[in-house]
């Protein structure tokens, strides 16, 4: 493995935000992280924690592509090689909570991933609207899409 070196390395900043958002409970992100008890594994803490981090990112899941980004795979756990992926910024939208919006009790969407299908519902005044299943994720992203914008017509 070659030499890691913290202060140069293209992972740095992605370590230290993601630090940041789980332990810096002055951090503005800190309530989305780790006030809601995200946290990142025992391995990538400590003296050895950022060569770990890197060994493990590498072995899991590669080379960072051009455009994507660190995203935590189940949204309600904390970071982990298990846990992570690299996801372009749609991909990373549509694996979030959803909060309600308050003004119309509309919980926008959620995506299932179902043996090789991806799920799109809409809740609707506290109720689900099926929209379809799709075979990737940018079509499934679409339909949602457009099924908001009718929805907010």
């Amino acid at each position: 493995m070659h030499k890691i070196t913290r202060s140069t390395h293209e992972l740095r900043y992605i370590y230290s935000n993601m630090q940041q958002r789980c332990y810096n409970k002055n951090n503005p992100r800190y309530q989305d992280w780790g006030g809601r008890g995200i946290q990142m594994c025992e391995a990538w803490l400590g003296k050895n924690g950022f060569y770990n981090f890197v060994k493990d990112v590498e072995e899991t899941i590669g080379t960072r592509p051009q455009g994507y980004t660190l995203d935590r795979i189940n949204n309600s756990k904390g970071y982990s090689k298990n846990n992570i992926r690299w996801a372009t910024p749609s991909e990373q939208n549509y694996n979030r909570r959803r909060l309600p919006n308050k003004t119309n009790k509309t919980n926008i969407s959620y995506c299932e991933h179902m043996k090789n299908k991806y799920r799109v519902l809409l809740y609707v005044n506290s109720k689900t609207v099926h929209i379809g299943y799709y075979k990737n994720i940018s079509l499934a992203v679409a339909a949602r899409d457009r099924a908001i914008k009718e929805l907010l017509q």
